[in-house]
């Protein structure tokens, strides 16, 4: 597995599990840590999305040095 694409999962369970503490921190009756949680969680996941996007727009402007022979 490439390195960037273990950084993009390690990413997605991290706002997983910050998703599951907003839902629990709702639940029990903390609405503060919950929105805490959840404004992280959302950010996380943008910034997972932003970094895919940006990797798939640089691997599309380099292909051609990534399909040379010999490396």
């Amino acid at each position: 597995m490439r390195p960037a694409n273990t950084i993009l999962i390690i990413r997605s369970v991290i706002a997983a599990l910050l998703a599951a503490l907003a839902v629990a921190n709702f639940v029990s009756g903390r609405v503060v840590f919950g929105v805490l949680f959840a404004a992280l969680a959302v950010m996380n996941v943008v910034m997972t999305v932003t970094i895919s996007r940006r990797r798939a727009r640089i691997a599309r402007r380099f292909q051609r040095f990534a399909d040379r022979p010999g490396r």
